[in-house]
């Protein structure tokens, strides 16, 4: 929104968006950008398709749900509304590109297993997850305890140090695989631990 000045003012169309990237994340994909000076709304476009509107008020990323597999690319216009002028739209970005997996089971980390190291501390080993069909080696694992999200690491050795338990008191962990094309592993088998008292 543009408050006074003259004519040219009116004319002036806000910048395209730029640092336009896209993720996928199974069958989602999330978009993001960088925010516009002066910007209501954004229109994305997918393939080159007008996706959707995103009101501005802060708003820099959109999850487009349900995306079939394959290759899509993704564009952002700036969208500056005046009450004299009426719309302005910026020039496209640049295109932010992404594959979609295909939706076939990816592979489960394997050799999942857990040692107890005291009443407080235990550690989580796996072997590397490799899976041709969905870009080649998992490039990052979701660990579970007590079926619920632990965190999310990129860690190459393929181990995880979990701290601050209570002693006497039984855990369970499991593992999932995410590859570079977004798809994710079901989670692997249990690894079911009690601490000592």
């Amino acid at each position: 929104v543009r408050v006074g000045g003259g004519a040219g003012d009116l004319n002036t169309k806000p910048e395209k968006p730029s640092n336009v990237s896209a993720s996928a994340s199974g069958s989602t994909v999330t978009v993001s950008w960088y925010s516009v000076a002066g910007a209501d709304k954004y229109d994305l476009y997918n393939n080159n398709n007008y996706l959707t509107t995103v009101n501005g008020n802060g708003n820099t990323n959109y999850s487009h749900v349900g995306v079939n597999a394959g290759a899509h690319y993704y564009n952002v216009v700036a969208i500056d509304e005046d009450k004299n002028a009426g719309y302005r739209y910026s020039p496209k970005s640049s295109a932010a590109s992404v594959t979609v997996g295909s939706g076939t089971d990816a592979n489960v980390p394997s050799g999942f297993t857990g040692q107890e190291h005291s009443q407080s501390a235990l550690s989580l080993e796996w072997i590397t997850a490799i899976d041709d069909s969905h870009g080649g080696t998992a490039t990052e694992y979701e660990i579970y305890k007590n079926n619920s999200l632990l965190l999310t690491t990129n860690n190459s050795d393929y181990y995880w140090l979990e701290t601050g338990l209570n002693a006497g008191q039984t855990y369970t962990f499991q593992i999932i695989a995410v590859y570079p094309d977004g798809a994710k592993s079901v989670k692997s088998n249990t690894v079911t631990i009690t601490m000592r008292p």
